[in-house]
């Protein structure tokens, strides 16, 4: 921590970056989880049957929206003590 009026200069700023990358929007994720869910029944030795295959749309909206209401929880926001709360896309990509 810097002492009280302490400036940080532009020499030692020079070495950070500032990255922004706004969330991915529902259906951005549909496509991109849709598409690993079919790749895995592609890939399979022993194909699941059409009935599970059917499946695939719902498994990853209903995935989407517990991710979504996990995020928006006010229950579950990170804390001192719980910082474990803290939710990104690799949360998801643990279900597929």
């Amino acid at each position: 921590m810097l002492p009280s009026g302490t400036q940080v200069t532009m020499r030692y700023l020079r070495h950070f970056i500032l990255l922004y990358v706004p969330p991915f929007e529902a259906d951005s994720l549909t496509i991109i989880f849709s598409s690993i869910l079919e790749w895995y029944f592609i890939n399979l030795e022993n194909p699941p049957s059409n009935a599970i295959k059917n499946l695939k749309e719902n498994i990853v909206k209903s995935t989407i929206q517990i991710y979504n209401q996990i995020q928006n929880s006010s229950e579950l926001l990170p804390t001192p003590a719980k910082s474990h709360y803290i939710y990104n896309l690799r949360d998801i990509s643990k279900v597929f």
